[in-house]
C-alpha cells in the first residue's frame, strides 16, 4: 500500500467548520490537504497543484460551481483523480447525474469520521 504523505487530497466546501474538521481528520492520517470554498477555487487549486492531487473531496453544493457541472469539469480537466461527493441528498436522479458526470463514490451527510476515512483510504489504496 501507498504512504498517506504521497497523496494530496482536495476538499471542497463551503462551510468552513466542515472543510477544517475533515482536514484536520486527513492530515492527522499523513495526507497533504489541500482546501477550497467553491467550484471555481477548485478548479484553480487543481490547476497550481494537480500534479499533487490524487482525490477530490466535495460537496454538491457550491457557491459559483457545483454539483454534477463541478464533477464534469473536473473529470475533464484531470481524468485520473478520484472524485468523492458529499451529499445530504439521497436522490436518485441526483446521485445518478452525478455519476454520470464522473464522481466514483458519495458520503452521505452526516457521516462519521471513521467512515470518511474508510472511503478515502479505500479509494487512495492507503493503509
Amino acid at each position: 500500500m501507498a504512504e498517506a504523505a504521497s497523496h494530496g487530497i482536495l476538499v471542497v466546501d463551503d462551510e468552513p467548520e466542515l472543510r477544517g474538521l475533515l482536514v484536520m481528520l486527513l492530515e492527522s492520517e499523513q495526507f497533504v490537504v489541500y482546501e477550497a470554498d467553491d467550484g471555481i477555487s477548485c478548479l484553480d487549486m487543481l490547476r497550481d497543484h494537480g500534479e499533487h492531487i490524487v482525490l477530490v473531496i466535495t460537496d454538491l453544493n457550491l457557491p459559483r460551481l457545483g454539483g454534477a457541472d463541478l464533477v464534469s469539469r473536473i473529470r475533464a480537466f484531470k481524468p485520473a483523480v478520484g472524485i468523492l461527493v458529499m451529499t445530504g441528498f439521497a436522490a436518485d436522479d441526483v446521485r445518478d447525474a452525478v455519476t454520470q458526470a464522473g464522481a466514483n463514490d458519495f458520503l452521505f451527510k452526516p457521516f462519521r469520521p471513521d467512515e470518511a476515512l474508510a472511503t478515502v483510504h479505500r479509494m487512495t489504496g492507503t493503509v
